[in-house]
């Protein structure tokens, strides 16, 4: 469970990006239901979800766990990203290894799906 999210925050971003809450949904692949539980507090932002929404409220991941009250390791976090960007592909992915290559997807694929929703 998420220790605190920030509503208030997190809904200046939006409107500071343009976004809906429902664009937010989209584009995370989740319900309107399941975004209003993490706006509750009733619902903690997933690993594979935050790269997508610092992708689309244009800050750090680190930015969305703070406000998004998501608990961890922040020394893991910093191998993690570290391991990310330096271009390095493991021979044997671990687990949080595919979830990080996928999170990476997702947010690329969310920002396509912005882009072509703008061209509508």
């Amino acid at each position: 469970m998420a220790l605190f999210f920030d509503q208030k925050w997190f809904n200046a971003r939006l409107e500071a990006t343009g976004l809906s809450k429902a664009d937010l949904s989209r584009s995370l692949g989740l319900t309107p239901s399941e975004v209003d539980e993490m706006w509750k507090d009733q619902r903690e932002i997933r690993d594979r979800e935050i790269g997508t929404m610092a992708l689309l409220l244009g800050v750090s991941e680190d930015e969305v766990r703070k406000r998004g009250g998501v608990q961890g390791n922040p020394e893991t976090r910093a191998a993690m990203h570290a391991k990310r960007h330096t271009g390095a592909v493991p021979h044997q992915p671990s687990s949080p290894e595919i979830e990080d290559r996928l999170e990476a997807i997702e947010a690329r694929l969310a920002e396509i799906e912005m882009q072509l929703n703008k061209k509508v």
